[in-house]
């Protein structure tokens, strides 16, 4: 058995198989204390900034209505003529 080829690649596609899934895992781990480490530190400046007020300001919008525009007046329904006369 040991000298059989069939063996030998079925042995080695198993092993490489293996080899994979133990790299996946451990990138896995990696991703998984990058972002622990993240929390961590965001849960610190909450604690940090806990109870500080925080002054923000905005920007102009960069789309804005300009004074002298006309205003297109929407149609009431109590405005309109009526089709139906009752005389």
């Amino acid at each position: 058995m040991k000298n059989n080829p069939v063996c030998k690649e079925n042995a080695s596609n198993v092993f490489r198989k293996e080899r994979e899934q133990y790299h996946e895992i451990q990138d896995l781990k990696a991703q998984m204390q990058d972002k622990n480490m993240v929390i961590n530190e965001l849960k610190k400046l909450i604690l940090v900034t806990k109870g500080k007020s925080v002054e923000t300001q905005f920007d102009k919008p960069s789309v804005f209505r300009q004074p002298n525009a006309q205003r297109i007046p929407k149609p009431s329904v109590l405005e309109t003529d009526s089709f139906f006369n009752s005389s």
